[in-house]
């Protein structure tokens, strides 16, 4: 188990150095391609020209939209009036009308501190940045857990071997 006193840098098994990017002005179609390409990810990172991180489309965002506009019928009554707006826009909505600010790390903050940064924005990953807000790579909440269920602990390991 990696303790979440860990550095995010230095998680390496947990830490994604390949993000899945759009661009703000990206489409609809290219937010759900990109997503589908890194389904851990659970999002969608923006960013500018430069690597530099705007922020970040959730994939419950995108998948409310796609159902309206796939089943328009379906689920009508929980559809807000922030939500009837983006639909209004179809397939041509953009990255950056869909963006929300991102949960973010450094590579020096911990592991406790990325979970910490993923509840307050409830979000199911956060971005890493470098010192000038570039995006780097991204740590995901369900690898976390998954490492702290499944990785056995120090003293489950001395129970095992005991005769």
């Amino acid at each position: 188990m990696t303790p979440l006193t860990t550095p995010v840098g230095e998680a390496d098994t947990l830490l994604h150095l390949v993000p899945p990017v759009v661009a703000p002005h990206d489409d609809l179609r290219a937010l759900v391609r990109c997503i589908a390409s890194d389904p851990v990810a659970r999002c969608a990172f923006v960013a500018d020209d430069g690597g530099a991180l705007l922020g970040v489309v959730p994939v419950d965002e995108i998948d409310r939209d796609l159902l309206m506009l796939l089943a328009p019928g379906l689920g009508s009554e929980l559809v807000t009036p922030r939500q009837a707006a983006r639909l209004a826009h179809g397939l041509d909505e953009t990255a950056q009308r869909l963006m929300r600010s991102a949960a973010s790390v450094r590579l020096g903050d911990t592991l406790a501190v990325a979970v910490q940064r993923m509840s307050e924005h409830h979000q199911e990953s956060a971005a890493v940045l470098d010192d000038s807000g570039a995006l780097l790579g991204y740590v995901a909440l369900f690898e976390l857990l998954a490492d702290a269920v499944v990785t056995p602990r120090p003293a489950e390991l001395r129970e095992a071997r005991r005769p």
